[in-house]
């Protein structure tokens, strides 16, 4: 199989094997170091069957053989390899990087264009066996959202050496826009949402006779009547989500913004639409140092989700007649502090107590940054390098990475050092490398003096 066209990235290229790639990619599968986690043998164990296979690797029906090379100097790096299923809308992917350029990222860039192809390509779904001990290419999948299905273990071929592996999986979403509510179109379908959702959701909260009077042309007729101050979430040409903001209406909390309504499909649920419609809403409100929204007693689906994006109970409530008496309580988002936002950022990376939210942690990452705080410019550098949250941007990456080593950061100087050294981004340098990589080892973080010294070591 091969693919319909090259996937260009910011520093690689991932492109259909040739024959005269051989060599270079079984170099790097049976060397022990570099193909130690593959199911490939070392070159001793290579037997007829699997010479064959070798041999035929440009021929074959079962998946894509891609080879990943260097854009600027079309070296060869890395292979990476694609296996789709009968319908192919399940597809199976592994990768490898010469062990010569670990440690530059591009594993996540190589990963990133492959599942940028495979959305193209229509795919549901895409799976990944990895070791339990390769603890770099289980962090590469968790970055971008892949999560553990089962347990199992594979072997090297024709060898007796077994591993315990995890089999991840990751579900394609079409991309979901977020746009201002302006065609007669999205308010029809503002409408069915704000009709539909209000029935998935207070169905049981409210009195049953209220909820009846809340028909579909009554939603659409509010949605035709108030189209300000509102954002439509979009899939294809499905509205599947709104919100609605603006000043909040209670003269008692001043400076403050409010988010009037946001709901979201049932069938959406889980697919973080309602996080990208509050960080659209988020936008709209910049100017506001405190947001607050109001939600119904008893409503502990939005009570959860409003309390992982940072907003908290003030204590305020007040009667509002559904049919029936009913609560809502006030709750309120305070914009923080430096560390604080940086904090809430880190959690939603490795998902402590809030879900794993990569590109909210970098709009948290940005804040905290442009309040100067040191640790979260360099963790900021980190995403754009690896591309968590955001898309790969070295220029970025490299600028970050140099405002925390003038901060004093320990691994911000190591980086900057290793930038140099190599001529990722910047001309390469060693007198540049050299300077920061002494830094970085004088420096009292004992991960950034030890990387610090195996990169002076490294021999390009």
């Amino acid at each position: 199989m091969r693919i319909n066209k090259e996937l260009i990235g910011q520093r690689i290229i991932i492109r259909n094997y040739e024959k005269s790639d051989l060599d270079f990619l079984t170099g790097m599968w049976f060397d022990e170091e570099n193909g130690k986690y593959m199911s490939d043998p070392t070159a001793e164990y290579v037997d007829e069957v699997f010479q064959k296979a070798l041999d035929t690797l440009g021929e074959s029906q079962l998946g894509y053989y891609l080879v990943i090379v260097l854009a600027d100097t079309m070296e060869s790096i890395g292979s990476f390899c694609i296996f789709p299923d009968e319908d192919k809308k399940v597809y199976d992917i592994g990768y490898c990087i010469h062990k010569k350029y670990w440690k530059n990222g591009y594993g996540s860039e190589a990963v990133s264009l492959a599942l940028d192809w495979l959305k193209e390509q229509g795919a549901d779904k895409v799976t990944a066996e990895v070791a339990v001990d390769n603890i770099a290419s289980n962090a590469l999948l968790r970055k971008f959202g892949f999560e553990v299905e089962k347990k199992t273990e594979f072997k090297k071929y024709n060898m007796d050496v077994r591993f315990n592996s995890y089999i991840y999986a990751k579900a394609l979403l079409r991309t979901i826009n977020i746009i201002p509510m302006v065609t007669d179109e999205d308010m029809d379908g503002k409408g069915y949402v704000h009709w539909r959702s209000w029935h998935e959701t207070y169905t049981g909260l409210i009195d049953p006779a209220y909820m009846e009077k809340i028909t579909l042309e009554k939603c659409v007729d509010m949605a035709h009547r108030w189209p300000q101050n509102m954002m439509v979430a979009k899939d294809g040409d499905k509205v599947i989500g709104f919100v609605g903001y603006g000043e909040h209406r209670d003269d008692a909390l001043a400076d403050c913004g409010e988010v009037f309504a946001i709901y979201v499909l049932a069938d959406y649920y889980g697919k973080k639409v309602g996080y990208a419609l509050m960080n659209a809403a988020f936008e709209k409100l910049a100017k506001y140092k405190k947001i607050a929204v109001w939600v119904l007693k008893g409503n502990d689906r939005a009570i959860k989700f409003y309390e992982r994006y940072g907003f908290r109970f003030d204590g305020t409530e007040k009667e509002i007649i559904l049919g029936i008496p009913n609560t809502e309580l006030r709750m309120v988002y305070e914009k923080q502090n430096a560390q604080a936002l940086y904090e809430f950022a880190m959690k939603h990376i490795y998902g402590d107590g809030v879900p794993e939210d990569n590109e909210l942690a970098v709009k948290l990452l940005t804040q905290a940054h442009e309040m100067g705080h040191v640790v979260a410019t360099y963790n900021l550098g980190i995403c754009y390098h690896y591309g968590y949250g955001t898309a790969v941007d070295l220029a970025k990456a490299f600028d970050l990475y140099l405002e925390a080593a003038n901060g004093g950061h320990g691994k911000g100087m190591e980086l900057v050092g290793r930038f140099y050294n190599r001529g990722i981004y910047v001309e390469q340098d060693r007198e540049q490398a050299g300077y920061w990589l002494q830094k970085a080892m004088e420096s009292a973080d004992p991960d950034a003096v030890e990387e610090a010294k195996k990169e002076l070591l490294f021999d390009l």
